[in-house]
């Protein structure tokens, strides 16, 4: 039983929030799946106990009540209140590839003199060998 916190998400945001760093083996592995071209999440858990759980609902439920344009901060706020202390469960790498189309679309804008700027929120690694795709 019991109540648990699971929170996945980038590597450079869930390290902070694990209880101990990465080992050098999973920052290597980090390493090589985003050369890869592969999109990591790490994943994270810690048990809540009852009584923190209790008074951190009561402060999401005032946080979720607020009317005013504040609303979506302040419950971002106290949603980060339980992902601390997380113990490392694991990584996820999936290949995450251009949709179809989208290679042929992108050499037609270039060969129409258009430059062409994608962003993405992944690592250079990542964002490297998609844009090789």
């Amino acid at each position: 039983g019991g109540i648990w916190c699971i929170t996945k998400g980038a590597d450079s945001i869930m390290e902070g929030l694990l209880s101990v760093p990465f080992t050098e083996a999973c920052a290597a592995d980090l390493k090589t799946f985003s050369q890869q071209g592969l999109r990591t999440l790490i994943v994270g858990m810690r048990c809540i106990e009852q009584a923190e759980f209790d008074a951190w609902n009561l402060e999401y439920i005032a946080a979720r009540n607020i009317i005013d344009d504040t609303q979506e901060a302040k419950m971002a706020e106290v949603g980060a209140k339980l992902e601390k202390g997380l113990k490392f469960v694991g990584v996820t790498a999936v290949e995450d590839r251009l949709q179809d189309g989208v290679p042929e679309a992108i050499s037609i804008i270039k060969e129409a003199g258009i430059r062409l700027w994608v962003l993405t929120g992944d690592k250079t690694e990542t964002a490297v060998d998609i844009a090789r795709s």
